[in-house]
């Protein structure tokens, strides 16, 4: 924008007299410099962008379940919110409820906290928060501090950022980092310390699908839809 302004106003100079143009000139010196500060704060200010996304839980060809997430980008700071809801009969009917927030700065995780309901009842509730030497996760009012640590990814943001810069995973359900292997193209297994597993599939950067292997069922979540805003 600021460009265009400056050619039409050269432009009116150069068809302009001398007396003319020089007025013209103190006038253009006083708009730019009251515009100037303006155009270098409004990218600052305006740089926000938001995506939905919605994945469908699949398990032997029926929904029982989905996942939806809120991903939001504010200058260096990015937050991912996760929801879920997924009923399922493995002996006796099960339904689990969760949310979980993570915030990112400079692709380093800062904050996350999560909650789940087993049934309609508060089972779980964790916290990871960044300190000067590491982090300090607090599972259900109990400490633990994390020295020396670095996170960049978590089981939220598996979701909406391939693991191409590291391949470390914090998983607050055992409160450690585990590691990723990459066992095709982009498509990465994470193996649980309880036996079962997790298969990340990965299209343009962003998780398509999920394959869950559990010691009792398998299932899968599955991409739907994305939404900007």
């Amino acid at each position: 924008m600021l460009t265009l302004i400056i050619l039409l106003w050269l432009r009116k100079v150069r068809n302009t007299g001398e007396t003319n143009a020089a007025f013209l000139r103190h006038q253009f010196t006083k708009i730019t410099r009251s515009i100037l500060p303006l155009l270098l704060l409004f990218p600052l200010s305006t740089f926000s962008q938001t995506k939905n996304y919605t994945y469908q839980v699949i398990r032997n060809r029926d929904q029982i379940g989905y996942v939806t997430i809120i991903e939001k980008q504010d200058r260096q700071r990015r937050t991912i919110e996760l929801k879920s809801q997924i009923k399922a009969k493995i002996v006796f009917t099960v339904s689990v409820a969760t949310s979980e927030k993570t915030m990112l700065e400079d692709q380093r995780i800062v904050y996350a906290e999560s909650r789940k309901k087993i049934n309609g009842n508060d089972e779980v509730s964790k916290k990871l928060t960044s300190t000067t030497n590491g982090y300090q996760f607090i599972n259900n009012r109990k400490p633990v501090q994390l020295d020396n640590t670095t996170i960049f990814n978590n089981t939220v943001s598996l979701f909406v950022t391939e693991p191409v810069h590291s391949m470390n995973v914090f998983a607050d359900t055992f409160n450690k980092l585990l590691v990723l292997k990459k066992i095709g193209e982009h498509t990465y297994l994470l193996e649980l310390p309880d036996g079962n597993r997790n298969t990340y599939h990965y299209e343009n950067g962003i998780c398509s699908e999920v394959k869950i292997e559990h010691k009792f069922f398998t299932a899968r979540i599955v991409l739907d839809k994305i939404t900007v805003e």
